[in-house]
């Protein structure tokens, strides 16, 4: 027993130990004589309570008990772990009288499996914690990873589709073959869908391919999807890693961005128009005004030189309307002005009465 690197003790059923070989004893600092006839408190008393807790589901079962894996109070301070078994020693009448204890060093593989777990916990905090879709699958395409953001994203538990579902249940069908048509190179007809959407999203050209996805309540969103291999360290492939993000608000607001700017064009374009329609007008005013300043000038020249009641009264007419037209061309002026932002005020005295005549 002393040449064994296992820690090896003979305990009686009250938790004292009755023999310990060299590895035990000189794990706590002391020599097996030193150890033989004490208290297991006396040399683990953060764990001896426990310990008899385990010593005595053997003595109450009669049965071994196996793989304990558990910290064990070394004389060094430091962490150490060990795998115990625990046998019952039975005396003539068959009843538990002492239990022999085993226990490995195991120390190296728990504080690895440790890391291990902690490398994973924190891998898996980082999944969790992304907004986006993140979904791995084996060469088939079954789902074997399925992120909170694609619980979120798809509507989904992680274990209603891990192992059950194909990544291409998610997508629309249609979409994925008629995309599979264009290929630079022909594919299967008969090739499932997995195989055809990989096709096409593992292109470096369809990297922001917009592809529509279907929630668990019936749903779809556009998506742009980032698909790539996955291999072991041989470099074969074992899977395909997807990362998919919901692209809804970027959509909404790219077309609120061309509404705003087709509605600035078509504000520009009016704005054009009635600035065009403006120098128009002035232009068709200005036109009139120069033969009608002479028509009025010749028909008042007319009324002075003829006498004759008849042709007053004629030029009468000529002038009214001469003058009236005058009027109205005034106001079209006034109102290109008005639109173009040209109008001058000028300050004038009027009676008000004829202005509410």
């Amino acid at each position: 027993l002393n040449n064994l690197p296992s820690y090896i003790f003979f305990k009686d059923v009250d938790n004292n130990i009755i023999l310990a070989n060299n590895a035990a004893a000189s794990s706590v600092g002391v020599t097996p004589e030193e150890m033989a006839g004490r208290a297991t408190a006396e040399f683990y008393p953060e764990f001896a309570e426990k310990y008899h807790k385990d010593d005595l589901e053997v003595v109450n079962s009669k049965l071994p008990k196996l793989g304990i894996v558990e910290q064990y109070g070394s004389d060094k301070g430091e962490e150490t772990w060990v795998q115990t078994d625990k046998f019952p020693i039975f005396d003539h009448n068959d009843k538990v009288e002492a239990l022999l204890v085993v226990a490995s060093d195991v120390t190296k593989s728990v504080l690895m499996e440790q890391q291990l777990q902690s490398e994973v916990a924190t891998k898996s905090a980082i999944l969790d914690s992304a907004s986006f879709s993140i979904i791995a699958t084996d060469t088939r395409g079954i789902v074997q990873v399925f992120s909170k953001g694609a619980e979120k994203l798809l509507g989904y538990s992680s274990s209603e589709v891990v192992g059950k579902y194909n990544k291409a249940s998610f997508h629309c069908l249609k979409e994925i073959s008629e995309r599979s048509l264009s290929l630079p190179f022909a594919i299967d007809s008969c090739e499932d869908q997995f195989s055809k959407l990989v096709s096409v999203a593992s292109m470096e050209e369809n990297f922001q391919l917009e592809w529509t996805y279907y929630r668990k309540d019936g749903t779809t969103f556009p998506g742009y999807l980032n698909l790539t291999e996955t291999k072991n360290p041989q470099g074969e492939v074992i899977g395909y890693l997807g990362i998919a993000r919901d692209i809804t608000l970027q959509k909404v607001a790219e077309a609120e961005k061309e509404a705003r700017k087709s509605l600035e064009i078509k504000m520009r374009e009016a704005e054009l128009a009635t600035l065009r329609k403006s120098h128009y007008l002035a232009s068709i005013s200005h036109e009139i005004r120069t033969p009608l300043t002479t028509i009025i000038s010749l028909a008042e020249l007319i009324s002075l030189e003829s006498p004759n009641g008849q042709i007053q009264e004629d030029i009468g007419d000529i002038l009214g309307s001469a003058k009236h037209l005058k009027k109205m061309l005034g106001d079209v002026l006034d109102l290109s002005k008005i639109e173009s932002g040209q109008l001058s005020l000028l300050p004038a005295s009027t009676k008000l009465h004829s202005l509410f005549q």
